[in-house]
């Protein structure tokens, strides 16, 4: 069978005829995969949309769809609906729709070959061998590599927790109840836990329940002794931090030293390395508690370590993420963004967390984010000053937050001793800050601030040459320019639009109709509908996984979501009528283009062409 999609999974033309189990394409040099139909409809059948969304989006029942603020704009009236039954999503208020993988993709910052593999490893469905140019999926004592690990962190943050509460550890649980000034239903909120002082017991427990020595140090658990005889868990005689991802699922720990008698150079922390289900720069800990906080207010506040943000939280300020010690990265920023339109900055008061604010302007900038600055006293961190002072002067703080560009422009500028060699160094360093901020206004805005700062004519700061600014193409505008498409036409959308929502109408859309469809921009829907109620005998709207293709995403969406007002008969017959009115359409323009050529024909004295044309005309 044909495929039933007039574009590969990852927006390039298809290959004609059946691609098989899997097919790959070249494009500019790269290899890009495509999925079979029959694994993409297994994935997509086996996923649960709601079970996507419910992490991102507060979703209630609405007759027959789940509504909830949108995740993609700012909106205060819920207009935001999921269908489960057909497992898409479409927002009544900015347009943008489409299906599990399209949600996914969106949500995560990915492609949508790796939305599939997320998505497939998630259902517990294996990929075809070379699928996503990659090999087999990758595996661990005989299961898939990510549901080992994601067990095996479960079971280790298990693990450590229990060590917490047994008698022989009241220590370590009086230092966080009493020392840091935690109640016992904070500490259980978060997990936290003890690695007893031992070279082995993590590793003894869990080879006990039969994972492999391979497994556990895929996870970051265990590492190799030097001498290479034999293996000890990473963990020892410290506090344990689990960390989890969005969906609540525990992917990294944290060590923390607390015993007074420590070595002095033994780095107060220690975090899980780098692994298949975790990447640092990804996550922000505790955002999956902080999120319906976040998305009630608008606002998060980033902090930088853990126990800020538990000393927080237990004070009373919920909406609260931490970046865990490390720069903030566009990709947590994008995450907040589906749930804020506004980012306070609560890092320490040192050199280095001035260095992580001032970090972040651009990223801000770029992201069409605001951001404020929280500035603490001097000596403090959010920890030490929340337990100190309380919620109420820490959001006291808040209503005083600066600007963050005012913020930049404030601490850039530091005394030069008024050397050519300093102040050109102030210079070169804001055109490097202006250099990464590509919205025209808000670069000018930046611009003249630095300027006045610097008593320079703004126009000296032309950003940094050096640096090469990548030109962005809207995705919609790229496809229509790739597809050579026209003009869009509101009555050929609403046509599909109809016999989407009415699958049962679909005999009346056939190849002949593409002929007055021109190039316009829904032509590939037309023929991804035509070809599979050609081969199958009936349409099926979910299976229509044209995921790059934003238009016919957003009209498959918003049919999903329509409700049905009207009887077999009396929808063909609006899908015929409307069908006829684009043939007559399609016969004025016609004419209307001849009557052009003649004219221009006429004007140019070529009357062997106006009676050619006329003719055609006649017929």
């Amino acid at each position: 069978m044909n495929s039933p999609w007039p574009f590969s999974s990852a927006g390039f033309p298809a290959l004609p005829g059946p691609f098989g189990d899997l097919a790959t394409l070249s494009f500019d040099g790269v290899k890009v995969p495509r999925f079979s139909d029959d694994l993409i409809n297994r994935v997509a059948s086996a996923t649960d949309i709601l079970s996507l969304a419910r992490p991102i989006v507060d979703l209630k029942r609405s007759g027959a769809s789940w509504v909830g603020l949108c995740p993609f704009h700012n909106e205060k009236t819920p207009s935001f609906h999921v269908n489960a039954e057909k497992g898409t999503y479409h927002c009544f208020g900015c347009g943008q729709g489409g299906n599990v993988f399209k949600f996914h993709m969106l949500t995560r910052g990915l492609t949508f070959p790796e939305a599939v593999k997320e998505l497939a490893e998630r259902a517990g469905i294996e990929l075809p061998k070379d699928a996503g140019g990659g090999g087999q999926a990758p595996t661990l004592d005989g299961r898939p590599l990510k549901t080992v690990l994601y067990e095996l962190m479960k079971l280790a943050s298990g693990f450590f927790e229990n060590e917490l509460w047994l008698p022989q550890n009241r220590e370590a649980l009086s230092y966080l109840v009493e020392g840091r000034g935690l109640s016992a239903e904070v500490v259980k909120k978060y997990g936290l836990g003890l690695a007893p002082d031992s070279w082995d017991a993590l590793m003894s427990r869990l080879l006990a329940k039969r994972f492999s020595h391979k497994s556990l140090l895929a996870a970051g658990l265990i590492k190799a002794r030097s001498q290479g005889d034999g293996y000890y868990d990473i963990f020892r005689r410290r506090l344990m931090i689990p960390v989890a991802d969005i969906e609540n699922r525990v992917v990294a720990m944290a060590g923390r030293t607390w015993r007074k008698d420590e070595d002095q150079n033994t780095p107060k922390y220690i975090n899980s390395p780098a692994t298949d289900i975790y990447t640092k720069g990804r996550l922000l800990y505790g955002l999956h508690q902080a999120r319906p906080h976040v998305r009630n207010g608008g606002l998060v506040f980033l902090v930088e370590g853990y126990f800020d943000l538990i000393s927080l939280v237990s004070a009373g300020v919920k909406p609260v993420a931490a970046v865990m010690g490390t720069a903030l990265t566009s990709h947590q920023l994008s995450t907040v963004k589906n749930m804020a339109k506004e980012v306070h900055l609560v890092f320490d008061s040192d050199s280095a967390g001035e260095e992580a604010t001032k970090r972040a302007l651009p990223l801000l900038y770029n992201l069409e984010m605001e951001g404020r600055v929280i500035r603490l006293p001097e000596g403090h961190d959010p920890d030490t000053f929340v337990r100190e002072y309380g919620a109420e002067a820490f959001y006291d703080l808040a209503d005083s937050a600066m600007d963050i560009a005012d913020y930049f422009v404030s601490r850039l500028i530091k005394p030069t001793g008024g050397t050519l060699t300093g102040e050109a160094q102030l210079v070169t360093r804001a055109q490097e800050v202006l250099s990464q901020v590509p919205d025209a206004a808000k670069c000018q805005y930046l611009r003249v601030k630095l300027a006045e700062r610097l008593g320079i004519s703004p126009e000296l700061l032309v950003g940094n040459p050096a640096a090469k600014r990548p030109v962005v193409i809207p995705r919609t505008q790229a496809k229509l320019g790739e597809r050579g498409a026209g003009p869009r036409d509101p009555l050929a959308e609403r046509l599909l639009r109809h016999v989407l929502t009415y699958p049962e109408s679909a005999s009346v859309l056939t190849w002949d109709l593409t002929e007055i469809w021109m190039d316009l921009p829904t032509k590939p829907l037309l023929e991804a509908v035509v070809k599979q109620y050609e081969a199958a005998g009936v349409l099926s709207p979910e299976n229509l996984h044209l995921e790059d293709d934003d238009l016919a995403g957003n009209l498959v969406s918003l049919a999903s979501v329509s409700p049905k007002t009207l009887g077999q008969a009396e929808s063909k017959e609006l899908a015929e009528a409307m069908i006829d009115k684009m043939r007559q359409n399609r016969k004025r323009h016609d004419q209307a283009k001849v009557t052009q050529d003649v004219r221009a024909a006429e004007a140019a004295g070529d009357t062997e062409l106006v009676l050619k044309l006329m003719a055609n005309k006649s017929v």
